[in-house]
């Protein structure tokens, strides 16, 4: 398992919870959002896993962390992300990395 995690900064508080439910309802659902093209939509449909997004609403920072099954899945998703242009308060990206998951345990 790989995961991506970009982080942004200068982000809308007040538009952070919509962005999510946005993005949540895209990775549930059929339903690609009209800004996204239909490939990158198939890529994030079929390479992602788990998607965890943090925020500093204070701050008007965000961290997502995007889990793919694989590496060849971690670096078609990376190029889809990146080629996104989302509409509204996503903020300026300030960093991408993507690592190779070593340990995920869960204790309760």
């Amino acid at each position: 398992m790989h995961v991506r995690i970009a982080r942004f900064e200068n982000v809308d508080a007040a538009g952070v919870d919509a962005n999510a439910e946005e993005f949540r309802k895209m990775l549930r659902s059929q339903e690609r959002p009209e800004w996204m093209s239909e490939d990158a939509f198939s890529t994030l449909r079929d390479g992602v896993v788990r998607v965890i997004s943090l925020v500093d609403r204070s701050a008007g920072t965000t961290v997502d962390l995007t889990f793919t099954g694989n590496e060849e899945a971690a670096r078609k998703v990376d190029a889809a992300l990146n080629g996104l242009n989302p509409p509204g308060s996503a903020g300026r990206r300030t960093s991408v990395e993507t690592f190779e998951v070593l340990l995920d345990e869960q204790l309760a």
